[in-house]
Formats: structure tokens, C-alpha cells, sequence
């Protein structure tokens, strides 16, 4: 009876390590570093999987400061589901999953390949950081890097003072010229005033040829 009772506790003891086992993930692309998350925690769960993000910055939507630490994604059966600790009446609403090297996609207004929507995909804050995710599963070991090297290759100005205007597009020309209006935009609103601009350039990088693509413009803001 002992030793039955012992496997039975070991047996629960092992299960539940297993589902609270969490693996930190710390390759990933410049893109989420430039949203300011240094790493992304990955989590079991009785259904799937969950993700969230430990974050040294905030990024910037539409001029607004939005921390990543906020959301959590869950995968479970092939698709992605996001939900915010802030606002839990959108859980599970924003969804999507890989389909040939682009994304079906799900939200209380929208259904269907994301081409079928055009750019205005890219309006809703909750979809683009789902996009930035799925994104990155998308992407190639070989496009991704460390925190470390990215922090390497920052001249001038420190990450953690670091922002960047961004503009989305399912083209590279698309995203540039809605990162153009992003600026302009910042610009009539002082989002950026007393920063310096660490570059002229636009830097753009694509899943799968042209699919999400994110154009960035770096501003330094120093504390």
C-alpha cells in the first residue's frame, strides 16, 4: 500500500514539474528585440503550449508606448491565441496559425489569409504583436541573433535607450511608407521630441520573401 502510494505521488510529483517546466528563448530576431523583449519564456500547459516575453523596453504603436510584458501567447493545436494580462475580454478573440508561408488569421472582425485584408490588417495593435510573433516562428535560425550581439552592434546609444518608430506591410514598400507616416506623424505629436535620430535609414525585414513585414527607424532618448 506504501509504495503504491509513494508511485502515485511521484506519478503527480512528475507531472506537474512537467507541465511547469519553462525553457527561455533567447535567439530571436532583431525585431522583437527592437519591441523590447530580451527573451521569451516558454511554458507547458495542459493543452499546449504558452509564451511570454521578459521585456527591458517598450516599443511603439501608432506614437503609443506599449509593453510586450503584457501579453501571452498560447499554442495549442497548431494555432496561436493571444491574450493580454491587461485586458482579459480579448483572450482567445485574436488567433492565427501558419498556412504555406503565410497566416490565416482570426479576430472578432476579421477571418481569413491575411492578404485578403490588405494593409489594414495592421491598424489593430493586438494583431500586430500576435503577426510579430507568429512571425518569428516563421523565421529562419539564421535570421535570428542574441541580446548580446544585438546590444553589441548598437553604436552610440545604449538598447534600453533606444526606441523606434515602426511601420508594418504585407511588401517591404508598404511597410516603409507606412513607417514614413508613422514619423510624421510622431513629429506633429512630439512622441519624439528631445530624441536624436541615430540614422536616416529605414531597416525592413520580411517573413518568407514579402509576407509581415516590419520597417523600423531608431531614435535615441536618453534618460
Amino acid at each position: 500500500m506504501k509504495k503504491m502510494l509513494f508511485g502515485l505521488i511521484a506519478f503527480i510529483c512528475i507531472t506537474n514539474f512537467s507541465l511547469g517546466q519553462t525553457e527561455k528563448i533567447d535567439v530571436l530576431s532583431e525585431e522583437f528585440f527592437k519591441a523590447g523583449v530580451n527573451y521569451i519564456v516558454k511554458g507547458k500547459t495542459n493543452e499546449g503550449l504558452l509564451f511570454s516575453f521578459e521585456t527591458f523596453n517598450r516599443f511603439y504603436f501608432r506614437n503609443k508606448k506599449v509593453n510586450l510584458k503584457r501579453y501571452t501567447i498560447e499554442l495549442k493545436k497548431n494555432t496561436y491565441f493571444l491574450n493580454d494580462i491587461e485586458n482579459s475580454g480579448i483572450d482567445n478573440l485574436y488567433s492565427a496559425y501558419i498556412k504555406n508561408n503565410s497566416v490565416y488569421l482570426s479576430t472578432p472582425y476579421l477571418k481569413g489569409m491575411i492578404e485578403e485584408f490588405g494593409d489594414k490588417v495592421f491598424e489593430d495593435q493586438n494583431v500586430c504583436v500576435l503577426l510579430l510573433f507568429v512571425r518569428e516562428r516563421m523565421l529562419e535560425e539564421k535570421e535570428k541573433t542574441t541580446f548580446e550581439m544585438f546590444k553589441r552592434n548598437k553604436k552610440g546609444c545604449a538598447a534600453g535607450d533606444t526606441y523606434y518608430s515602426v511601420g508594418w506591410g504585407l511588401s517591404t514598400d508598404s511597410s516603409q511608407s507606412h513607417l514614413a507616416n508613422v514619423i510624421k506623424e510622431a513629429a506633429s505629436e512630439g512622441a519624439f521630441n528631445g530624441c536624436a535620430e541615430i540614422s536616416k535609414d529605414f531597416t525592413t525585414s520580411c517573413a518568407k520573401g514579402n509576407h509581415i513585414c516590419v520597417s523600423t527607424f531608431a531614435w535615441c532618448c536618453k534618460k
